[in-house]
């Protein structure tokens, strides 16, 4: 609340099995938008844009 840099999203669970569990139902919802569509991308190119987007979460200009 009184953070100068607030994360755009907390993810508030008791215990890491329960961050497990929710990062996890996150990458479940990636795998079926991605399955079967027209513009599916390879278990590759999702890796890379994981790591974008980690790379940027933690402001560094590595991708």
């Amino acid at each position: 609340m009184f953070d100068p840099n607030p994360k755009l999203r907390y993810m508030v669970v008791p215990n890491r099995g329960e961050a497990a569990w929710t990062i996890g139902a996150t990458l479940r919802r990636v795998a079926q938008r991605n399955e079967r569509q027209e513009h599916a991308f390879s278990r590759d190119e999702l890796i890379e844009m994981l790591d974008a987007a980690i790379a940027a979460e933690n402001g560094s200009a590595e991708e």
